[in-house]
């Protein structure tokens, strides 16, 4: 299987290069890629604080099952150790 980041770069310099040369109406898009061997697609969302095409990061992409279902978190930063971390804290113990 691809390896995941890879995946990102991949559709994150797509949606850049089709907001570039201006191959959309709007400068927001829905460019994605069926994850290799899964039945998830990594797509660039639409949301709050959309990204245009043409400023895409790997971070405003997500991932979905086939029915469109969020099915990951988006991740933002990593760990000192290099390790993806989630956007949203975890739940604080009691």
């Amino acid at each position: 299987m691809a390896d995941l980041d890879d995946l990102r770069k991949v559709v994150t310099q797509s949606c850049r290069i089709i907001g570039k040369m201006d191959m959309t109406r709007e400068p927001a898009g829905h460019v994605s890629c069926r994850i290799p061997g899964t039945d998830r697609i990594l797509i660039k969302a639409r949301g709050p604080g959309e990204a245009a095409l043409r400023y895409v990061t790997p971070d405003d992409l997500i991932i979905v099952d086939m029915d469109g279902n969020r099915v990951d978190r988006v991740l933002v930063s990593r760990t000192p150790e290099g390790s993806p971390r989630p956007s949203t804290p975890p739940a604080s113990e009691p």
